[in-house]
């Protein structure tokens, strides 16, 4: 189970006297008992399986230029366009 930690300068992690280390992206690959454990007790959160989101399938707010999911801008409430349209 991938996890993610809280402090984004953590390199290594115990957990009943193992010690794991962080891979190239900053995630720690833990067996599921230690990652709820891990993220029950020092914090973090488990890491996205979706990665991440495009912008050509997001809107531009004409009012303050602030990206959205929506066609209604969630911080000014102007319209939004759809972005690389």
């Amino acid at each position: 189970m991938k996890v993610v930690p809280q402090a984004s300068n953590c390199r290594e992690i115990e957990v009943g006297g193992r010690i794991y280390r962080r891979d190239r992206k900053g995630l720690f690959d833990l067996p599921e008992a230690a990652a709820k454990y891990t993220i029950a007790m020092e914090g973090g959160q488990e890491a996205s399986l979706s990665g991440t989101t495009k912008t050509a399938i997001g809107y531009r707010c004409t009012n303050c230029d602030f990206g959205s999911f929506f066609a209604t801008c969630s911080r000014c409430g102007g319209d939004c366009e759809r972005e690389y349209a």
